[in-house]
């Protein structure tokens, strides 16, 4: 990637633009831009990124993108390959006897401790109090103390009795 940062860098003097001036531009940071001119991919994010900021850098320089992706093609660091097989036969796991599935019974069901706590007993209060004057509305009040109507006649001596009582006060 060393000539690809070479060749970014005779670009960027060659326009008279200072790194800032190239940061600034591209919203890239100063950091990222120092790592592509000196070909430091310890420095650098993933590739996807790195390919990002070499769009932005070369169109702001206004260079030739499929020679600046040619160069960094060439110049990046190849990936290791990963080594799939050592030559080496591994031994097989040691057998183990299957798993004897036991009886499966009725699950015992635990019931959960309710703890008593003085804001339970107080909401408990309140409930209790709440349905007593609830009933005590729904019941209304209970006729005047007497002795009830059973019959007609019994009306008409009671209202006969005030009458002669009213009379004589």
């Amino acid at each position: 990637m060393r000539e690809l940062g070479e060749y970014l860098k005779q670009m960027r003097v060659a326009k008279g633009l200072s790194i800032e001036d190239i940061a600034e531009a591209t919203k890239i940071s100063v950091e990222y831009i120092v790592a592509l001119e000196e070909g430091n991919f310890d420095i650098l994010p993933a590739e996807i990124y790195v390919r990002g900021f070499i769009k932005s850098y070369g169109e702001l320089l206004g260079a030739d993108l499929d020679d600046l992706f040619s160069r960094y093609e060439a110049a990046k660091p190849k990936p290791k390959a990963r080594r799939i097989f050592s030559g080496a036969p591994k031994e097989p796991p040691p057998y183990e006897p299957p798993i004897k599935k036991q009886k499966v019974g009725k699950k015992r069901v635990i019931p959960r401790r309710i703890s008593i706590t003085p804001g339970r007993i107080i909401g408990l209060i309140v409930l209790i109090l709440i349905i007593v004057v609830a009933v005590k509305l729904i019941m209304g009040k209970k006729p005047a103390a007497g002795p009830p109507v059973t019959n007609i006649n019994d009306v008409v001596e009671s209202d006969t009795g005030k009458a002669t009582e009213s009379r004589l006060a």
